[in-house]
């Protein structure tokens, strides 16, 4: 429905737990499995496209100037996932210690990201045509009409493009610069890679950048080792 990839043949890396990937060994002898990641990709998307400016942690952000410090960051996260992709309130309004009320959470959180104006425009397109546009033009299919669906859609659909053309960038910036750097699999908004110890810390740096997106700007990546032969 969104674009997100699957697998035709090989090993079943999207469906393999997180906990499950250390698995995976380098081929070098001192190398290093690690996973490149976009860093809240999808909010990111969302609070681009609103025309504002993103932090490096978007939650961290939204509990600072959002909600002056009245919320924890994990209740930010979980705002998020309530006002964006229509998660359960319930779950919110239990986990709220403050004064604040699950409503007037959720409405702070969509003027953050601008989701009125989105819902109002995507629902004009599913009136228009029967389906929507992501960002980039890809044409998606929509049964359910809720507000909640079509963002969640648009966004995720709009994140699989991001993660493609950006990891697109960086593998080929990878592949000039370490002499050693292997893509493994592509995981959503991750990259598996396998790369000797000696280029490690020159993709750390390159990874420290970023990659850029035409119209929408710069998306932060982060590092995490997976696994590591001695």
């Amino acid at each position: 429905a969104t674009g997100r990839l699957t697998v035709e043949s090989g090993p079943q890396i999207l469906t393999l737990s997180k906990k499950y990937r250390d698995i995976i060994s380098s081929s070098y002898k001192r190398g290093i499995i690690c996973q490149v990641d976009f860093v809240s990709l999808e909010p990111r998307v969302a609070r681009k496209l609103s025309g504002n400016l993103d932090a490096q942690d978007i939650y961290v952000d939204i509990c600072k100037n959002v909600f002056r410090g009245e919320l924890s960051r994990s209740e930010a996260k979980l705002a998020v996932l309530c006002a964006l992709y229509g998660v359960s309130k319930r779950r919110l309004s239990n986990m709220l210690k403050g004064n604040l009320s699950t409503s007037v959470v959720i409405k702070e959180i969509n003027q953050y990201f601008g989701t009125y104006s989105l819902s109002r425009n995507l629902k004009k397109q599913v009136e228009k045509t029967g389906s929507i546009r992501n960002f980039f033009d890809r044409k998606l299919a929509v049964e359910n009409r809720a507000q909640h669906v079509l963002i969640s859609h648009f966004l995720q659909s709009t994140a699989v493009d991001v993660s493609l053309l950006g990891f697109r960038m960086l593998d080929s910036i990878l592949k000039k610069e370490c002499r050693s750097y292997r893509g493994l699999f592509v995981v959503h908004d991750a990259l598996v890679v396998d790369i000797n110890e000696e280029d490690y810390g020159t993709m750390v740096d390159i990874v420290s950048k970023g990659v850029d997106i035409d119209e929408l700007g710069n998306f932060p990546l982060s590092v995490e080792v997976i696994s590591r032969r001695e």
